[in-house]
């Protein structure tokens, strides 16, 4: 196996702290600070339905992406200690998405290689967590041609964290919106297919909200893991029960 290197970034620029207001009706949450959102807005309301997160901060995501029904053996030893695993799509078989759950709370979206069996798993997907807006998704564009409805769409609902993959590439940028500043990651591809040399994840750590300087690219800590060279000529199921 080849030797995993973990490398370390800058810390990563916004956290919202006012009251996120329902994207149907308007209407104020009625607790922005719980885990859970109790508010009563009509759906369809990502934030309110899509609520979850009840392990407090720090907060650690592992983050990844277009794994093509391979999943790396790392996997299980790298994201053992995250509350949440994050995957932005091209899945590839249900045999992934079952041995990401057995280690944490997977949430996964699809992608434009999943097939049928996929129907049900939606392409793009709101989370909160804590006071974190999360949105998945997989093809927003690229940092150079962002997707045309990247702001109409994707980023309709506000968002603090938008990760999304297709592109085989890691990146981590900030951009601009109505709402506030995006933290914009891709973790690149972690599986064996496409065109990408190496093959790589994130970890991406939230500090306590005591600790925040105010922005998520200040205040998170971003970890980019290199699993080494893609394999040219692989089984293309994952190598652990």
């Amino acid at each position: 196996m080849p030797h995993l290197h973990i490398q370390k970034t800058r810390p990563v620029s916004k956290l919202r702290h006012d009251t996120p207001n329902c994207v149907t009706s308007g209407a104020q949450c009625s607790n922005p600070t719980a885990f859970f959102c109790p508010a009563f807005c009509p759906e369809p309301c990502p934030w309110h339905t899509g609520a979850f997160h009840d392990k407090g901060f720090p907060m650690k995501l592992g983050i990844l992406s277009d794994t093509h029904g391979y999943l790396h053996p790392a996997f299980k030893d790298l994201f053992k200690d995250v509350d949440y695993i994050l995957h932005a799509g091209d899945i590839g078989t249900p045999d992934v998405l079952r041995q990401l759950e057995a280690i944490a709370p997977t949430v996964a979206v699809r992608g434009n290689i999943d097939g049928e069996v996929f129907y049900e798993t939606p392409k793009l997907e709101h989370r909160r967590l804590g006071d974190i807006r999360v949105t998945i998704v997989h093809n927003a564009g690229d940092i150079i041609r962002p997707a045309y409805d990247l702001r109409s769409r994707i980023l309709k609902a506000p968002t603090d964290l938008l990760i999304s993959g297709h592109y085989h590439g890691y990146w981590c940028t900030e951009i601009a919106t109505d709402s506030g500043p995006v933290l914009w990651l891709s973790p690149g591809a972690a599986g064996n297919s496409g065109h990408h040399r190496e093959r790589t994840a994130l970890l991406l750590t939230i500090p306590e909200r005591e600790a925040r300087a105010g922005t998520l690219v200040q205040d998170a800590k971003l970890e980019k893991i290199n699993l080494g060279p893609r394999e040219y000529a692989t089984d293309m199921s994952s190598s652990w029960g």
